[in-house]
């Protein structure tokens, strides 16, 4: 299958994009049940959204995204959305404002179009992380302390410009979906790290017990426990006081790595700071390998420098923000593994009114992937006896 696309489009944020709506797939339809949708990009994460289109075999609308000299954004809707439900794909990363910013000004654009739903695929979702005021008593003195709560404001402002649905990928708070008034789907990336790690040990004949995912902080958990869970892995963590948001002190490492292979899984990788400090922890602690899962590489500031020098086997983080360029002199160290498969399922059940949530259940991947594991080969079921039938001359 070949796909043609705007060469822009990969040439990650531009100054001007143009999706010109003359993609296509060698002698493929469009989807009858996806008749009536539009899957548009910015400029935030183009290369993603070029694959999503491939697997929904639906070519990306036709719309221009420019910056005027001043920093200004002007967005022409160049396809009809007359009725349609529109998909628009922008994660809010870096530059975050500005993705932020576009993306409101294309959902307006849509809206005055007259599109009959507008739902924002945002793969990372900016301002996640601040979900909550700081606490006067544990952060220090009440009158020191006046703080948004910027990631509330944010999902208010996608509701009041025309957003009706947001999908997004391993949320940072699960409370976010709380902000916005409306549906808002979070799909997991436990898949992929499923997938991934349960290949390793299958290819490297390694005992399930061997491997221990080691949560940076108390709080992710949560998170890593059920992929432990259908390993069946360890799980540790390293307590983390966080000082400011790129400085972090972190306690002493709780769980067992001696002689084990750790696997850091979290779901932002920023700074580095959390995994450089619980890296020496899993060290200390006898650790005899250590790679590092995180679902959003983020991977700011001092982030390169911070893991160029570090142990880690292999760096795994998904394709829902652009690899930055100053990280790519990791080279091999660093891999991307693409949620496009999974946001175009879920774009797909949207646009076909299926649910969405009934896709990503963890009963729909862990659990029924280790039973089937552990199923016999060959197993047959006993046939039920029946009722001699009686033959009449």
């Amino acid at each position: 299958m070949t796909i043609g696309i705007n060469p822009l489009l990969f040439s990650g944020r531009v100054n001007t994009i143009s999706t010109p709506g003359t993609l296509h797939f060698a002698g493929k339809k469009t989807p009858k049940n996806l008749d009536n949708v539009r899957v548009f990009t910015g400029r935030a994460n183009p290369a993603l959204a070029a694959k999503i289109s491939k697997h929904l075999k639906l070519p990306l609308s036709a719309i221009q995204v420019q910056s005027h000299p001043d920093g200004e954004v002007e967005v022409k809707v160049q396809t009809d959305v007359t009725d349609k439900d529109v998909f628009v794909i922008q994660p809010t990363c870096a530059p975050v404002n500005d993705n932020l910013v576009e993306l409101l000004i294309m959902v307006d654009a849509f809206k005055r179009a007259g599109a009959r739903t507008i739902t924002a695929v945002m793969p990372y979702y900016g301002y996640a992380r601040q979900d909550l005021p700081k606490d006067p008593v544990k952060d220090g003195k009440a009158d020191e302390i006046h703080e948004p709560i910027s990631g509330s404001m944010v999902s208010k402002t996608l509701k009041a410009v025309g957003v009706d649905r947001v999908v997004t990928v391993d949320l940072h708070s699960g409370q976010t979906r709380g902000f916005f008034d409306g549906p808002f789907d979070n799909i997991p990336t436990l898949p992929l790290a499923y997938n991934y790690f349960s290949k390793l040990i299958r290819d490297r004949k390694i005992k399930p017990d061997e491997l221990v995912f080691v949560s940076p902080d108390a709080s992710g958990v949560s998170r890593l426990e059920p992929l432990a869970n259908a390993l069946g892995a360890g799980i540790a963590f390293t307590p983390k006081k966080r000082i400011s948001g790129s400085q972090v002190e972190s306690g002493r490492l709780v769980g067992n790595v001696n002689g084990k292979i750790v696997v850091f899984f979290d779901d932002i990788i920023s700074t580095a700071g959390s995994v450089k400090n619980g890296v020496q922890a899993v060290l200390d602690g006898g650790a005899r390998e250590i790679w590092g899962f995180f679902s959003h590489g983020v991977l700011c500031g001092p982030a390169a420098d911070n893991l160029k020098d570090l142990p880690f086997k292999k760096i795994i983080t998904s394709d829902t923000i652009p690899l930055p360029e100053r990280c790519k002199s990791l080279g091999d160290k660093i891999t991307q593994l693409s949620v496009s498969e999974m946001l175009a399922e879920a774009i797909r059940r949207i646009g076909s009114a299926k649910s969405v949530n009934a896709l990503w259940g963890i009963k729909n991947w862990g659990n029924k992937k280790a039973r089937a594991d552990k199923k016999a080969p060959n197993k047959k079921t006993p046939n039920k006896k029946t009722p001699n039938k009686k033959t009449h001359v």
